[in-house]
This record gives structure tokens, C-alpha cells and sequence, in this order.
């Protein structure tokens, strides 16, 4: 049962190298078969516009969301960092993940994890 001081406490990891033992944009890009269009454009554009253009391809090729939700499922996680959330969560504290758009919304990060516990 969580405590009044729990309930106020969000705890905020970051995503990409903490939570996945990987930066999820080149996760993806990878395991979906961009990275030479990556690797020849990297040199040449902004990160965002890159991401854009890269997504952009991802989709000419077919893939869909979904593929990417499924490829980001598949990225490893770092089981030390996995348990402090599950801890911080059975605590009562509000944990969320930082992004480099904001933080992922409570919700969504708990149907992420559950999801890959349920794998783990």
C-alpha cells in the first residue's frame, strides 16, 4: 500500500542506455534494416531531421508502427534497473521514463513493462 509521502514522489528514469542497454533510435534503424541509409546520411543531417527522414524510409519499406513497438520490445533491458522500478513501483512511488520528447506517460511505461516481465 503506498504511503501520502510515496504518492507524491515520481521517480523519472532515463530511457535510452538506462532502461535499454542501447539508444532506442539506432535500436530500431538497426534491427529494421535501415542502417546503411542511416549510416550514409548521419554525417550530413540534424538527429531530428535524420530520425524524420529515417522513419520516413522505414515506412516506404512497409514497416509499421507496430513493427517498431515490436522492435522496441525486443531491445535489452538492464535487469538491475529493472527491479529498482518494479521495487519503486510496489512502493507506491509513480515511476515514468524520460525521453528526449518528455517523459513517457505513467500508463504507457507500466503496460511497457509489464509486458516484458511477463517475457523476463
Amino acid at each position: 500500500m503506498a504511503t501520502a509521502a510515496a504518492a507524491s514522489v515520481v521517480v523519472v528514469f532515463d530511457f535510452d542506455k538506462t532502461i535499454i542497454e542501447w539508444d532506442s533510435d539506432d535500436w530500431v534503424i538497426t534491427k529494421l534494416g535501415a542502417a546503411d541509409a542511416f549510416n550514409r546520411l548521419r554525417p550530413t543531417m540534424r538527429w531530428n531531421s535524420l530520425m524524420d527522414r529515417m522513419m520516413g524510409e522505414l515506412h516506404a519499406q512497409g514497416r509499421l508502427a507496430d513493427d517498431i513497438r515490436e522492435c522496441l520490445r525486443s531491445a535489452p533491458l538492464d535487469a538491475h534497473v529493472l527491479s529498482a522500478i518494479r521495487t519503486a513501483s510496489a512502493l507506491g512511488y509513480m515511476c515514468t521514463a524520460a525521453t528526449m520528447d518528455g517523459c513517457m506517460p505513467y500508463a504507457d511505461m507500466c503496460s511497457w513493462f509489464l509486458a516484458r516481465s511477463s517475457g523476463s
